[in-house]
């Protein structure tokens, strides 16, 4: 062999060697990989419901309500696709997981019963989690559309008394004596004089009547506030 021939034998024999090297590398590297993930895998978090709304044995709880359960930690899409809901007495529901991947909105179908237990059994990834609650026995939204509506009617009222109270300042005040009765009359707007003459008198009805309606002008024009405006409606009973 001449001095190249071995060079070149030299150089090929080294260049095999930092092959092998480089091919244990990648092996190694692969089987460090290999390991991480392992490790990774089983020390994740086992999965367990942190919490539920409506809360185990919670009472007078909405029949519109609907159900959240949130769990530990985010849900791997198998994770989620293993999540089921039975309860007693049967209650359908839409699933659908939230943007924080851990919680998990449960919708009815329909109002839930009143003043109804219901028992809910959830089953994920194996597991089972099982909580009671029991209904209201009035319906809040009904109880809230009733005070709102009263609410509404007493507003309504107290324009109304107010109105009544700037323009009629006197619709509260009446006169009464033996011989006549004096009020007003908010419907018709008008006062209304029920006047009582007595034909046993020694004088004549056409005088009492007379007089009471001088007493009773005088009385409305006292009043002020342009209460001598309104009309007034004679009504003569003879006693």
């Amino acid at each position: 062999m001449n001095e190249e021939s071995n060079k070149n034998i030299g150089e090929l024999f080294k260049n095999s060697v930092k092959t092998r090297k480089n091919l244990v590398a990648v092996v190694m590297l692969v089987l460090v990989v290999i390991v991480i993930v392992t490790i990774a895998t089983s020390l994740k978090k086992p999965l367990n419901v942190r919490s539920v709304s409506p809360p185990n044995n919670a009472s007078e709880v909405s029949i519109h309500s609907r159900i959240l359960v949130v769990f530990n930690r985010e849900l791997s899409p198998n994770e989620e696709a293993s999540i089921s809901l039975s309860s007693t007495p049967l209650l359908l529901t839409t699933q659908q997981l939230l943007s924080d991947k851990k919680s998990i909105l449960l919708a009815p179908s329909s109002t839930l019963k009143l003043k109804q237990t219901y028992t809910l059994t959830l089953r994920y990834a194996n597991e089972a989690f099982i909580w009671i609650f029991t209904t209201a026995s009035l319906d809040s939204n009904l109880i809230k559309e009733q005070v709102k509506s009263q609410a509404k009617i007493s507003k309504e009222l107290s324009q109304y008394w107010s109105t009544i109270t700037k323009n009629y300042p006197w619709f509260d005040q009446y006169l009464k004596t033996k011989d006549f009765f004096v009020y007003f009359d908010i419907a018709n707007k008008q006062f209304v004089a029920k006047l009582y003459p007595d034909p046993s008198a020694l004088s004549a009805v056409d005088a009492q009547v007379n007089l009471a309606k001088k007493i009773i002008s005088a009385w409305i024009h006292n009043l002020g506030n342009n209460a001598s405006s309104f009309p007034v409606r004679w009504v003569i009973k003879p006693v």
